[in-house]
């Protein structure tokens, strides 16, 4: 199958226009040349792309299938060009590093300060964000690879690859006058009458805390406090009373303004790398991935086996 790259942009035109004709006027061309075109694009592919209405066009599944793929061809080419002037300014770059809040605070600063001091002239980037949204923004190409958990609990999607780092345990926190601040280690039974400070939706980490009490047989705490602000996490669990759930990798830089006790009935989530399982990976891709694993060796997170 043979595919014309520049069918694939006449492709994102009409998504973006809605209509073949608005579409063909945006790209400066007939609408008879358009229509030759797609169909050519059809026919190589051996599929229909678009379903034609007086109101409009829409994707079919396989048009889907094209557009997001036309999508990355467009964001590739973008990323090239930014490579291409980098390189011709003498820097290495640029490196685009999607992570999730709790690894920002100890574990990506310490694997980029590694690579900035083996490479002085680099260009990057740090995007911050919840796994669902980097995830979308590592399908399509804006950002080089995902720091965040990996191995949860429904399968990766075939169109990345995830490459666990560290094993990451869990801790409840609490104010140092909480009852149960001195206890050697908790279970989620202790704390089922705790009011709950809790991340929200939308985040592997919430996933992941939704399992442990569906898993030891518990109720979902009742009118919890919900916030993804770590910052505000700790100030309200040592200023309220309430419980939280957080990991070592997050308690890496806490000061101590609340207390974290191991929970004894939760095994330890995964973290790692999330890429593009058909990408070309620079160099530079490689070499922060070597630091990571060198920084949670040094961070003393669980080596993974």
């Amino acid at each position: 199958m043979k595919v014309d790259p520049r069918h694939l942009t006449l492709v994102l035109a009409i998504v973006q226009e809605g209509s073949f004709n608005r579409a063909a006027e945006a790209m400066g061309m007939s609408q008879p040349a358009l229509s030759k075109s797609i169909a050519l694009l059809e026919r190589s592919i051996g599929a229909k792309i678009f379903d034609r209405a007086a109101r409009g066009s829409t994707l079919t599944p396989v048009g889907q299938v094209v557009a997001r793929w036309a999508t990355n061809m467009e964001q590739s080419l973008s990323r090239m060009k930014e490579e291409i002037k980098e390189t011709s300014e003498h820097r290495e770059g640029p490196l685009v590093i999607g992570a999730t809040p709790s690894l920002m605070l100890g574990l990506v600063p310490e694997a980029l300060a590694r690579l900035f001091e083996a490479h002085p002239n680099i260009s990057a980037r740090i995007v911050e964000g919840l796994d669902d949204e980097l995830t979308s923004a590592l399908g399509h190409g804006k950002i080089d690879l995902l720091v965040g958990p990996v191995n949860g609990l429904h399968p990766v999607d075939p169109e990345f690859i995830e490459i666990e780092v560290a094993l990451d345990p869990y801790y409840a926190t609490l104010a140092p006058d909480h009852p149960l601040a001195t206890s050697p280690s908790l279970r989620l039974l202790d704390l089922v009458d705790e009011t709950w400070l809790l991340p929200s939706p939308g985040s592997t980490f919430f996933r992941a805390v939704e399992a442990m009490f569906l898993v030891a047989g518990l109720p979902w705490p009742r009118n919890p406090l919900v916030t993804d602000s770590l910052q505000m996490h700790d100030r309200l669990i040592a200023r309220t009373g309430y419980v939280g759930i957080a990991t070592k990798a997050q308690l890496l830089t806490k000061e101590r303004s609340i207390v974290a006790v191991p929970l004894a009935d939760v095994p330890p989530r995964s973290i790692g790398v999330k890429r593009r399982m058909r990408s070309v990976e620079s160099s530079l891709t490689e070499e922060f991935l070597m630091h990571l694993r060198q920084a949670a060796l040094d961070l003393s997170l669980h080596r993974s086996a």
